[in-house]
């Protein structure tokens, strides 16, 4: 990722909320992205900067908050590894879901 120390800094500048949003919104791009061809480089980077937002977040989230950000954290991983497209279609729309439904930006 480039510019990383430029993109934590303005990252960090969010609200809890918006940080959970911005992973929120990341997981539906690599939803997205893995049901296209060709999208390899994109999904890669998408599942490296949502690492990053999850390693900055999670310092200031609520223990429960941790724990899901922590077995994300674990997903992105193994995805990562994987690059399977069948488990990053079939989890990240509902990794996205239960992230932006934390973040308290959108109605229950």
């Amino acid at each position: 990722m480039q510019g990383l120390e430029e993109v934590k800094r303005r990252f960090l500048k969010n609200n809890l909320a918006v940080r959970l949003g911005c992973i929120a919104a990341d997981l539906a791009r690599l939803d997205s992205f893995a049901r296209m061809p060709n999208n390899e480089k994109a999904v890669s980077d998408l599942v490296e900067e949502s690492k990053f937002f999850i390693e900055w977040t999670a310092p200031k989230a609520s223990l429960d908050v941790q724990e899901k950000l922590v077995n994300l954290q674990i997903q992105l991983a193994l995805w990562n590894y994987s690059m399977e497209r069948s488990k990053i279609k079939k989890s990240a729309d509902k990794w996205s879901r239960e992230i932006l439904k934390l973040s308290g930006l959108t109605k229950k």
